[in-house]
């Protein structure tokens, strides 16, 4: 993986469990970390899948959770613009990357 796209992972994901508590109160900062970091993550995991370190069984799993995450990303999008809050569907799409991101980590584990 591209160390600048591993980055941002990482960087995203740290700002999202809790570290970044700058983004409290700052809705539209936070989405759109949570974007950088899905993107990135879903990058790299279609880098894995065409490398053949996805199994087909995990396959399906992992598409049902980037799907899932990229409409629960379009809601808290739209949410946002609208009221310029957090809205609690916020919570479900950082459940899902964060789970992407496991995956990732799981796989990228598996090569070395």
């Amino acid at each position: 993986m591209k160390r600048k796209t591993f980055m941002t992972i990482v960087a995203g994901l740290l700002i999202l469990s809790g570290c970044g508590g700058e983004l409290k109160g700052h809705p539209r900062a936070e989405l759109k970390v949570a974007e950088t970091a899905y993107i990135g993550i879903v990058e790299t995991l279609t880098d894995l899948n065409n490398a053949g370190q996805i199994a087909p069984d995990e396959r399906a799993v992992i598409t049902e959770l980037v799907h899932t995450g990229r409409d629960l990303l379009r809601q808290w999008h739209e949410a946002v613009l609208a009221t310029d809050r957090r809205p609690d569907v916020a919570d479900q799409a950082l459940y899902i990357i964060r789970r992407l991101a496991e995956w990732q980590l799981q796989k990228e584990k598996g090569d070395s």
